[in-house]
């Protein structure tokens, strides 16, 4: 597995999108680090185990996938890593993010218990919120609204990721994609298996959840 084309990627993030098919990405290293307006140069590197080997990833079929973690690289250009806006994690607190055309991406750290909040203000501008309480909905849920000062957002909470593989260690890596202008939003499915190092990736999916209402209920048949 190779990292991906950073310079293709940047101009078009459907080619990171399509990486994120058979790489699995651990944004945990990406965290408050930023090269103004809440942006990072991110680097695709290696992932290793606590034991100093590679990680071992399989997709659903049991074929062998890469592993990579992001990494912040204060100085990085087009050519050598992501230009991303960032999304952090705080602990028992909420991080809240108004994306714009300066980037094509949007990553947060690893989810396994968080909410993501998503709204859209006017003329088009989109806010991004990753709260956090340690798993308590309703807390996150309030905190969401806070940072966003509206609940007229669209959730993406554990209740809803968690349930593709109920009693499993998931976790999820959730970004966005500025495609053709408009902002996307996705998320990468892993679980953590037994044993030292060893994960298998479920794929990436869309967040559905993107009719920006502040009822939360999915549109008939979604």
């Amino acid at each position: 597995m190779a990292v991906p084309n950073y310079a293709a990627c940047n101009a078009d993030p459907t080619v990171f999108k399509t990486w994120l098919a058979t790489n699995m990405f651990h944004p945990g290293y990406i965290q408050n680090t930023t090269h103004g307006s809440d942006r990072a140069w991110i680097e695709c590197q290696p992932a290793m185990s606590g034991m100093g080997v590679p990680l071992g990833v399989t997709d659903t079929a049991d074929a062998a996938c890469g592993a990579y973690k992001g990494v912040n690289m204060p100085g990085g250009a087009n050519a050598t890593a992501l230009n991303c806006y960032v999304c952090n994690y705080v602990a028992q607190d909420h991080r809240s993010v108004t994306l714009g055309d300066q980037a094509n991406f949007m990553v947060t750290t690893t989810m396994n218990g968080c909410t993501l909040g998503i709204g859209r203000g006017g003329g088009g501008a989109v806010t991004v919120t990753h709260a956090n309480t340690g798993g308590k909905i309703p807390e996150q849920r309030a905190q969401v609204f806070l940072g966003q000062g509206t609940q007229d957002v669209s959730l993406f909470e554990p209740t809803e990721y968690r349930n593709f593989a109920v009693g499993r260690s998931m976790n999820i890596f959730t970004f966005g994609c500025r495609e053709a202008g408009t902002w996307k939003f996705y998320f990468q499915l892993f679980e953590k298996l037994a044993g030292n190092g060893q994960f298998r990736l479920w794929g990436v999916f869309p967040i559905l959840q993107q009719q920006f209402n502040p009822d939360f209920a999915r549109p008939p048949g979604v």
